[in-house]
């Protein structure tokens, strides 16, 4: 009677300890996938700090970056008569270093910088760029700010 209790139990440990494999691998992929897409993938995008507002007359920092990625080539933005190209384009490259909960992540930025002013108040149309990475091209999406009138000291 004894060997028949001790049988059924060693089964029902194996069946969980066979669960417990089965749920980790079912699992570690999409943690793993869901990590890599974030911190390691490729995309391109524009950096314009508005803090404070922007206003007719500012100069501010215009920036067409690449995530992860090495520019080949690149098709630059056509501005508008509404923002004046005061320096640019200059090339754009960084890198970080950080750790989250022990695992380490590298970021790299490459890409092209405008210093730009505002001449006109009201909505401004900040234009697309296009770029080629690895065979594959990318291109930032067209994008709107609102300027307001010259600030008076």
């Amino acid at each position: 009677m004894t060997q028949k209790i001790y049988n059924i139990e060693n089964r029902v440990i194996r069946i969980k300890q066979l669960l417990c494999i089965l749920l980790f691998l079912a699992f570690f992929p999409v943690v793993r996938a869901n990590a890599s897409d974030t911190a390691d993938s490729v995309y391109f995008h524009i950096k314009l700090d508005t803090l404070g507002g922007l206003h007719v007359g500012q100069v501010r920092q215009l920036t067409y970056v690449l995530a992860n990625s090495e520019v080949d080539s690149a098709s630059h933005p056509v501005f508008s008569d509404s923002i004046e190209v005061v320096n640019g384009p200059e090339s754009h490259k960084s890198s970080s270093y950080y750790t989250i909960n022990g695992v380490e992540h590298r970021d790299s930025e490459t890409g092209f910088v405008y210093h730009v002013r505002f001449r006109e108040n009201g909505k401004t149309r900040i234009p697309a760029a296009s770029l080629t990475a690895g065979g594959k091209t990318y291109t930032t999406s067209e994008y709107s700010v609102f300027v307001q009138p010259a600030e008076i000291d």
